[in-house]
């Protein structure tokens, strides 16, 4: 996965820069690309190394309902913090972020960094050691 970050900021972003010049379809395809390897590499990992249906195996059908709870209550309190410094510390709110950065970083991050990273590599670590 690292190599595909590497040959991605290398090779493939310059490509899609000269060729592309829409900076929303820049963003696009970048989210396009690092979803088909990073996820695609891990669920195919799993299918054919591990012989296991990937969304049992990173337990992604398990607490559907908590991880949504949680999740919306987490949001909730970055929009009261939100809110309370605009409002109350009236503190300008800069959201001065490119639509690839709030595709990529704010928006996409759990989706990329935990289910290959959390969720397979704590899985294996499980698998030999034991929690």
């Amino acid at each position: 996965m690292h190599i595909f970050s590497a040959t991605n900021v290398f090779f493939l972003d310059p490509i899609v820069i000269r060729y592309v010049s829409n900076p929303y379809l820049q963003a696009l395809i970048g989210f396009t690309l690092t979803l088909v390897v990073r996820i695609g590499l891990t669920f195919l990992y799993i299918i054919y190394v591990n012989r296991s249906n990937p969304l049992v195996y990173l337990k992604l059908t398990t607490n559907l309902r908590q991880g949504l709870l949680w999740g919306l209550v987490g949001s909730s309190l970055l929009i009261a913090g939100l809110c309370f410094r605009h409002f109350i510390q009236s503190t300008p709110l800069n959201f001065n972020l490119g639509f690839g950065s709030w595709l990529n970083m704010v928006v996409f991050v759990g989706l990329f960094e935990e289910i290959p990273f959390r969720g397979l590599v704590f899985q294996k670590l499980h698998e030999y050691m034991g929690f």
